[in-house]
């Protein structure tokens, strides 16, 4: 029933709350069952595509533990309310999505009652791995901005393409994303093999956004005060790989994650 749609419209994934961001457990939005419907009430914040989705998973609190919903966003009860004003990612709506005595059809639940944070977690794994490949794109990216600019950059009659300064710069970037792109691709063929690749997700979405940030970092600073201006698209691609770090989760969840196989 929903995914001929989805594949024909954006969806969005409704899970931070104001008082349960990385830490999923603390979700407050109940789903309470009355005959074959559900009644939804609470508050998600921080929904990418909220503004344009025409589908939004939800999870919330039932009485057998969280579950997902899928619902319509023009389903009454539902209102979209304060899009974010980003620093980065401009291009993508993010609202906080309000319900109000939602009704959604037991037919329209994800899995079982308890079931909806597995099954969270499986789309974050996935969702992390798009983010390195992402992360990857943004470090290739802005190395070449970085590269243009040196060529045809000139200072003391000469490009600034040939300081030895400059070549350390693409030389560092050069080698981190190497070092990326076999993360990535081991991610991915763990994932295609049909292996868990959960931790090898974390491990490419976490070094995938300090790749990218310390590139868009180095080919700004290669810009000099031109890379400060907005007319510059380094600028952009300087703020939109800081987003790299809190989506999927933040870090600071991320290591204690990847720690955890270990004890």
């Amino acid at each position: 029933r929903w995914l001929p749609g989805l594949a024909e419209s954006i969806g969005a994934f409704a899970l931070t709350e104001p008082e349960a961001g990385s830490d999923k457990s603390r979700i407050a939005t109940r789903a309470c069952l009355k005959g074959d419907t559900y009644v939804l009430d609470g508050v998600k914040t921080w929904v990418s595509n909220a503004g344009i989705a025409k589908t939004l998973l939800v999870v919330a609190q039932t009485e057998g533990g969280p579950a997902l919903f899928a619902v319509e966003t023009e389903t009454p009860g539902i209102k979209l309310g304060h899009r974010e004003p980003t620093m980065g990612i401009r291009g993508v709506q993010i609202h906080t999505v309000y319900f109000d005595g939602v009704q959604a059809p037991v037919a329209d639940r994800v899995g079982a009652e308890g079931e909806g944070l597995s099954i969270a977690e499986e789309a974050f794994t996935h969702l992390r791995l798009a983010i390195a490949a992402a992360a990857l794109g943004c470090a290739e990216g802005g190395l070449d901005l970085g590269r243009s600019f040196a060529v045809v950059r000139k200072q003391f009659g000469v490009s600034i393409a040939t300081k030895q300064a400059m070549g350390n710069y693409f030389a560092d970037t050069e080698v981190e994303i190497e070092a990326l792109r076999h993360t990535l691709e081991y991610a991915a063929w763990l994932a295609e093999q049909g292996r868990d690749y959960a931790v090898a997700a974390l491990t490419a979405k976490l070094f995938g956004a300090r790749v990218a940030r310390d590139a868009a970092n180095r080919m700004l600073q290669v810009h000099g005060g031109y890379g400060f201006s907005s007319e510059y698209t380094i600028s952009r691609v300087y703020r939109d790989a800081r987003v790299l770090d809190f989506l999927g989760g933040t870090p600071q969840l991320g290591r204690v994650q990847i720690t955890q196989p270990v004890f």
